[in-house]
């Protein structure tokens, strides 16, 4: 991968005014600058010449960040006037403080942040600024001057110092590194704190990362190198590193990966030394998962139930609700081309709680919020005219969408397409049939795996894994928590699920933040779709709690309640019996260890530290088969950037209650939806403008 060694000439050398070592230096090649940190002072020198800058050191300094948008701005052109040369931006951290200054000919001061917690290692992007701390990651947005936890820097209790890891990927994306105890996973996160893309695995902590779009190059402990893919989070190439220094104490200081126009730059006594490729060692070992050759149409859980893509969204709540079904069918238009598929799309109770809550909050929403939301404004105009289509309504949440398979499809494409996040999946007849087998859902995989791993002892050895073992997205990921107060109302729940793309939320105790249960779009739809007071929206989440486990109870007397957490401690077969006790799509993690490194900082959300999910579970079965593109965290994201809705729009919590029971879905459906003028289902919710 390399060509010939390339060759180097000394142009200039410099000495810093101390005798103490060199922490840090940072090139900015657009003003011709470098910036060099040491014994705690940011000194200014020119390039190429390293001649001193008129400009004061800047003092107490931990470390610091250069925007890295401006790091990769090109040397300036000698037809280039001075003044259209843009300043380079950056920010110092201190002991507890951030100072934020500009630098071209001059040095300017713009502001300084308070940091109580301090910091250790920071990059910046744009106004994001990605920080480590002694525990965890955190996201700080320099002009809102806001500051939220993200992720431990290690996960596993009394595992010593580790050492942090950022590294900006683009222009809003972070790459963060985190230990588990066991292995190192690797998060691609936003500025907003959101998980992109897959995650990344080492089998122990690196000792230095390197970008090389679209490449990611880490330097490991035993004197290898890995290079990942981005884009595919797939391992390309493992290199054995150069030898080191005969010197003892030089062999040991080599931390230190660079990228350059030849490759990677790595300290050896051997300048002429090429990497060389190590090939992967043959797969001696069966994964256990043999049986995925299986016919997939063997774990239809559900027949495909098809309704006309003009039926009423009224209609189709009722048929959902009277016949205890998941999903529908809906079938494609009338004037769809004749070789096109069966269906157009699918309807389920996440469509339901979009629906509901567009109608809830479409007079607080802008005429481009609408236009943002897909076939909002053509939902508008037929509820005006009295009567919406369920094919409108169709993938509203955008949580739907329609997978079809073949009939031979085997149990591994089905695993394929749920790793990535669908939740569905139909599979036709055999032609020429144009009909449909059935329908398979992740459950249904998930039930066949927690039997199908009974009887395999390797596989039964994976499932005893605890759960901070293995490479979970969200398992310790803090913004992946979308968290309710228990005196908020069931339309500020419903509105964060339809506007985040999630589920469930779950229900928190106000003043500690325990988690007290969980509500979910299922929830929704079975309790305040068939409710006929208005009321129902604005009750208080505790109220709603108790319609909820109330079937229980009326059946045996037992006053049930499912816990929906878990812990990071919880073996991955403890997990995936718990998703299917408790007829879930994702389960909370809890850390109850108050001393834990890990346990989120927030308390807002108490003891809640991240989430673990059907599709989590599937990925780690999807990633022991290795299948390519395995993306659990895709589909929320592309939900939550298409998403423009305001999450303030919900209503203040208000006082309300439900003094019946449940009634007939029919009755009441029509009582709420069938007179509508624009959204009767709208007008249940009380007005808060």
């Amino acid at each position: 991968m390399f060509g010939a060694p390339e060759s180097y000439t000394l142009l200039s050398r410099q000495s810093l005014p101390t005798e103490k070592p060199i922490e840090d230096i940072v090139l900015t090649p657009s003003i011709s600058r470098a910036l060099i940190l040491c014994d705690a002072q940011v000194h200014f020198y020119t390039l190429p010449a390293l001649d001193p800058v008129g400009i004061k050191p800047i003092r107490n300094v931990v470390t610091l960040a250069v925007d890295e948008q401006h790091l990769r701005k090109p040397p300036p052109s000698p037809n280039d006037l001075p003044q259209t040369i843009e300043p380079i931006e950056f920010c110092v951290i201190k002991r507890n403080a951030i100072a934020l200054y500009s630098l071209r000919e001059k040095l300017f001061f713009q502001k300084e942040i308070p940091l109580p917690l301090g910091g250790a290692l920071a990059r910046r992007t744009g106004h994001y600024l990605c920080l480590a701390d002694s525990e965890h990651y955190n996201i700080i947005d320099l002009e809102a001057a806001s500051l939220f936890p993200v992720l431990p820097v290690s996960q596993a209790p009394d595992s010593g110092p580790v050492k942090p890891s950022i590294t900006v990927i683009s222009e809003n994306e972070f790459l963060i590194l985190s230990w588990t105890g066991a292995s190192t996973l690797g998060l691609f996160i936003t500025g907003e704190g959101e998980a992109v893309r897959g995650t990344l695995e080492w089998p122990s902590h690196p000792e230095a990362v390197c970008l090389d779009y679209p490449y990611i190059t880490t330097l490991l402990p035993n004197n290898t190198i890995e290079i990942h893919s981005i884009e595919t989070q797939t391992i390309m190439q493992v290199i054995s590193a150069p030898p080191t220094s005969p010197s003892p104490g030089l062999a040991t200081d080599r931390k230190t990966l660079v990228a350059s126009a030849g490759g990677f730059l790595i300290p050896s006594t051997q300048l002429s030394d090429k990497l060389r490729s190590t090939p992967h060692p043959p797969q001696t070992r069966k994964s256990g998962l043999e049986a995925l050759i299986y016919s997939g149409k063997d774990l239809i859980d559900c027949p495909v139930v098809g309704v006309d893509s003009d039926t009423s969204v009224e209609d189709a709540c009722d048929l959902l609700l009277s016949n205890d079904l998941v999903c529908l069918a809906v079938n494609r238009l009338p004037d769809s081309p004749p070789h096109s598929t069966t269906y157009h799309g699918l309807f389920d109770f996440s469509d339901v709680n979009a629906f509901l809550t567009l109608a809830a909050t479409r007079h607080k929403l802008g005429s481009e919020e609408l236009r943002g939301k897909p076939n909002a404004e053509e939902i508008v105009a037929a509820a005006k005219a009295g009567r919406v289509p369920v094919r409108l309504v169709s993938n509203l949440s955008e949580k739907n969408p329609l997978e079809i398979l073949p009939h031979d499809a085997t149990l591994l494409s089905l695993l394929g397409v749920f790793s990535r996040g669908a939740h569905r999946v139909l599979i036709q007849s055999p032609p020429p049939s144009n009909e449909y087998l059935g329908m398979v859902s992740d459950r249904r995989l998930l039930t066949w795996f927690t039997s199908y791993a009974q009887n395999i002892p390797s596989l039964l050895r994976f499932l005893a894994n605890p759960l901070s073992a293995l490479s979970l997205p969200s398992l310790y990921l803090y913004t992946s928590v979308v968290a309710v107060r228990a005196a908020d109302n069931v339309l500020h729940a419903m509105t964060l699920m339809s506007d985040l793309g999630v589920s469930s939320v779950a229900v928190i105790e106000e003043k500690t933040g325990q988690l007290l249960s969980a509500v979910s779009v299922t929830d929704i739809g079975k309790i305040v779709v068939p409710a006929q007071s208005n009321q129902i929206l604005s009750m208080a989440l505790h109220q709603f709690v108790a319609l909820i486990k109330e079937p229980d109870g009326s059946m045996d007397g037992a006053d049930k309640f499912p816990v929906y957490s878990v812990t990071p401690s919880s073996t991955l077969f403890y997990t995936m019996q718990k998703l299917l006790a408790t007829d879930s799509h994702r389960l909370f993690v809890t850390d109850d260890t108050q001393s834990n490194s890990a346990a989120s900082p927030s308390s807002s959300t108490g003891n809640l530290c991240g989430l673990v999910s059907t599709v989590d579970v599937l990925s780690q079965f999807a990633r022991i088969a290795n299948l390519p593109d395995v993306d659990p965290t895709r589909m929320q994201r592309h939900r939550r950037a298409s998403s423009v809705s305001s999450q303030s729009s919900s209503s203040s919590p208000r006082s309300g209650s439900l003094t019946g029971s449940r009634f007939s879905p029919s009755e009441s459906l029509r009582n709420s939806v069938s007179s509508l003028e624009s959204f009767q289902w709208a007008e249940r919710v009380p007005s808060s403008k």
